[in-house]
């Protein structure tokens, strides 16, 4: 019995089953030899919006290569909850969304992504966590970084962050819009967890408000050879996104936004990934990570600064 019990959990569906084929359609990537070369990424069967060359033919774009509904996004909140109701899902275990601190690993130099993470939820005290997992039996489906910031309020955060060492360090997670969609899915999850009563964690479950965001350093946001670097233009995303969950969080009692972030000059000075302990652990700690910035500048910024000049 216990075998059979077995096997039926592992041919349980991922409970976002289907939402990267949604998001692709959304942007309006198509099936093309331009991002299908690799025999890898066929077998992988990779989603468009995780492979460098078709970001950068978004940001290229400044928007959808199609036409898109505005909420259009709803459609990967509907296909969770389908995905929920058939009953085919992993169940939540134990540790789904349960805040807490994971302090191992991130010692090895060419894993300075997860020894930053570490090295925040360890110096900056019990207002910050990590890895907390969104769901069960499907990977590590877990937000790096939750933040919070008391009043309710939350930070949800995909941490990017280079690795190696050199003049040249590469970062070895994707690109930012892979990181934006990735950061949305989790936010969704929270939603859908909350609307089925699976938050058992009484802060989270009560939160009234949710800001989902990607935490890099701005060389992440650029891409082409050293020289001729560009930058990432995803603004039109964020404002996408954020209209998005304005719209739909409205009956809902809690709000959801969504940012993209780099770490400013004042990161670069408190923290050092190569030096062991790092450089000015009380500063950083006195700064509390608000050492970053808004990568772009948002709709709202931008009609107050046009207001101010007029």
């Amino acid at each position: 019995m216990a075998k059979k019990s077995m096997r039926q959990s592992d041919n349980r569906k991922s409970i976002i089953h289907g939402v990267d084929d949604l998001i692709d359609t959304w942007l309006g990537f198509h099936d093309s030899n331009r991002y299908r070369k690799g025999t890898r990424i066929r077998k992988q069967k990779k989603a468009f919006f995780s492979i460098d060359r078709a970001a950068q033919d978004m940001s290229k774009n400044n928007g959808p290569f199609l036409p898109a509904s505005p909420d259009a996004l709803r459609n990967l909140y509907e296909k969770i909850e389908e995905n929920w109701n058939t009953g085919d899902c992993h169940l939540p275990t134990a540790e789904t969304w349960q805040i807490g601190k994971e302090l191992k690993g991130g010692g090895h130099v060419r894993r300075q992504e997860v020894g930053l993470e570490r090295f925040i939820v360890r110096t900056l005290g019990d207002a910050w966590t990590n890895q907390l997992p969104t769901c069960s039996g499907e990977g590590n489906r877990s937000i790096d970084l939750v933040h919070e910031c008391g009043d309710g309020r939350f930070e949800f955060i995909e941490l990017k962050y280079k690795d190696g060492r050199g003049s040249r360090p590469k970062f070895g997670s994707n690109n930012p819009l892979h990181a934006a969609w990735e950061i949305v899915r989790y936010g969704l999850l929270y939603m859908h967890a909350r609307a089925n009563n699976l938050l058992k964690n009484g802060s989270l479950a009560e939160a009234s408000h949710i800001r989902l965001v990607v935490l890099a350093p701005s060389g992440y946001y650029e891409y082409g050879p050293q020289n001729r670097r560009k930058k990432y233009n995803f603004s039109w995303l964020e404002d996408v996104l954020n209209g998005f969950f304005q719209r739909f969080c409205d009956s809902r009692g809690y709000c959801v936004e969504f940012a993209f972030e780099m770490f400013d000059a004042t990161f670069e000075q408190l923290y050092d990934p190569l030096n062991s302990p790092q450089s000015n652990v009380e500063e950083f700690r006195r700064v509390d990570l608000n050492c970053r910035a808004g990568v772009y500048q948002s709709k709202r910024e931008a009609l107050a600064v046009r207001g101010n000049t007029a």
